[in-house]
């Protein structure tokens, strides 16, 4: 059997290209989108000061979000810190997780995905999606609120805006299956091969989506 190959594309945490718009505050992801892309990048920071506990004695400030729905990758410093999603239950979720934060200013970007979980059908685009509240803990002050923060939004992903789907092939990278494998420093990067189904002469695309 032949080993199939696969082309990877990696894209860039936070804002690529040029902004969409900036905004004091958070959005609603469908509203935003309008229906052209699952994506929405929300980018904003925070600057530590070199005397909070936290950078000395071990512990972790927590990362806190609400969110409508339905899907969430938290990166710090281009970093991959959490991740979260709804369920078939109920795209609205919330959960906190501890991150890494340096002394100085810290970059959050924050990707806001709707991934098809279940809401009102017919109705789609009268159902909120997106982050509600984004917070930080563990401060010497306390909690820090980012909600009203200023927020710089991007509107879909890379690969999409370059059409990575289709030939030619722009800025990948192509390596046998054999060699895939999972790393956590890793940001986010889009797979896509070609297969023949068994009996059939059509190719078939495969092209999704991992941390």
């Amino acid at each position: 059997m032949a080993i199939l190959q696969w082309d990877i594309f990696t894209e860039k945490a936070g804002v690529w290209g040029a902004a969409d718009f900036t905004k004091n505050g958070l959005v609603d992801h469908i509203n935003t989108t309008k229906d052209t892309t699952d994506y929405l990048w929300h980018t904003t920071s925070v600057y530590v000061n070199e005397n909070e506990s936290f950078l000395s004695n071990g512990s972790r400030p927590k990362l806190v979000i609400s969110s409508n729905g339905h899907a969430l990758l938290a990166f710090i410093n281009q970093k991959l810190e959490a991740s979260t999603a709804g369920n078939g239950g109920g795209s609205a979720f919330k959960f906190d997780s501890p991150i890494n934060l340096k002394a100085g200013k810290n970059d959050i970007d924050l990707l806001g995905m709707t991934v098809g979980l279940s809401n009102a059908g017919p109705f789609y685009d009268f159902v909120p999606a997106g982050l509600t509240s984004v917070k930080l803990e563990g401060f010497n002050s306390g909690t820090i609120d980012l909600s009203s923060n200023t927020w710089i939004y991007k509107i879909g992903i890379e690969g999409e805006h370059l059409k990575i789907y289709q030939p030619p092939f722009l800025s990948v990278t192509r390596i046998p299956a054999r060699f895939l494998a999972y790393r956590s420093n890793i940001y986010y990067k889009r797979y896509k091969s070609n297969v023949f189904p068994r009996g059939s002469k059509e190719k078939k695309r495969y092209n999704f989506g991992v941390t």
